[in-house]
């Protein structure tokens, strides 16, 4: 949204508080993934599995119930409770289906607003950015690894309003991160990774548009950082962008919103993701949702799956350890 839209501060409000007590965010050492990797030892230690490139066709609806899964090739998956971290309308519209589901509830999925969007740049580096000028002091004190071009609310404002008539800002919002400043071991020794994002490249661009308008947006996207350290540009020995389209096509998720909604006072609080459906639970008896499409929202903060999981627990009438 733009900083200038009513409710958009709501986003500002959940930014601030998705970290916990002072605003602290962690990365695990070894990058993100080091956390699934946890997450799955603890599960295989209680006896669990993952079941790797096992993609679900289909909610396997009886009676008004979910009973199970059915796999792409055919094999039927059955179980008391069902739990899907996918967005609302790809678990509703595309696995549960419409038939199964009350009309009042159907309407509400589709009126979720998708609109999301953006890209990632990932690179590898010869060497770590030297900010001049005026950040010239984030190498003496080491905060460098977290830079960002975003030069005032006009600024998010105007770029979004670029955005919404399906061009480019000429003028691209620009995060960059580089991990391999605060935990070395996610890069050969001497070299730096960095990962840039930017809001606001055009979510529904026509099929013939798409590649040169990513590849314009990410030039100027890559740009924005160099101008505040010059030798970035030319430190950049290997990159992949990737856009929602990309995350969509990836993951299921609907037009690639990572977040699984827009956060705005529409579709948050009681009204995530849909109202009436704040608890996890759904119209249909066995299946219930733990993912960033569910109250507080997306983040790495484990809140959705925990809620979720406690909601499966008390319908099977199993005591929680914690």
């Amino acid at each position: 949204m733009s900083t200038r839209l009513p409710g958009s501060a709501c986003s500002l409000l959940y930014h601030y508080t998705s970290g916990g007590v002072a605003n602290l965010f962690r990365m695990p050492k070894g990058g993100i993934g080091t956390l699934s990797e946890a997450l799955l030892r603890r599960l295989e230690d209680f006896g669990g599995k993952v079941e790797y490139k096992a993609q679900v066709k289909d909610l396997i609806v009886e009676n008004g119930r979910t009973v199970g899964v059915e796999l792409r090739n055919g094999e039927q998956v059955r179980a008391k409770a069902v739990m899907s971290s996918l967005d609302a309308r790809t678990t509703f519209m595309d696995l549960a289906g419409e038939e199964n589901l009350p009309n009042a509830f159907v309407r509400q999925v589709k009126e979720i607003d998708y609109r999301n969007g953006y890209m990632q740049i990932h690179l590898a580096l010869d060497e770590a950015p030297e900010p001049t000028g005026h950040l010239e002091f984030t190498i003496e004190n080491d905060v460098r690894w977290l830079l960002a071009y975003i030069r005032s609310a006009e600024h998010v404002s105007d770029c979004w309003d670029t955005y919404r008539r399906g061009e480019i800002p000429e003028d691209p919002l620009s995060y960059c991160y580089i991990p391999s400043l605060i935990d070395p071991s996610v890069a050969p020794e001497g070299k730096h990774t960095a990962t840039l994002f930017s809001h606001y490249l055009p979510y529904d661009l026509p099929k013939d548009k798409r590649k040169d308008f990513t590849n314009i947006m990410a030039d100027r996207v890559i740009d924005q950082i160099n101008k505040v350290a010059p030798n970035f540009k030319g430190a950049i020995t290997d990159q992949v962008v990737l856009t929602h389209d990309y995350f969509g096509k990836t993951f299921g998720i609907t037009h690639g919103d990572f977040g699984h909604g827009l956060l705005h006072p529409g579709q948050m609080w009681e009204k995530r993701p849909v109202p009436g459906y704040a608890d996890y639970r759904t119209p249909l008896g066995g299946l219930f949702m733990c993912g960033a499409g569910c109250h507080p929202g997306p983040g790495v903060t484990s809140l959705p799956g925990w809620n979720g999981a406690h909601a499966v627990l008390e319908e099977l009438g199993i005591e929680s350890g914690a």
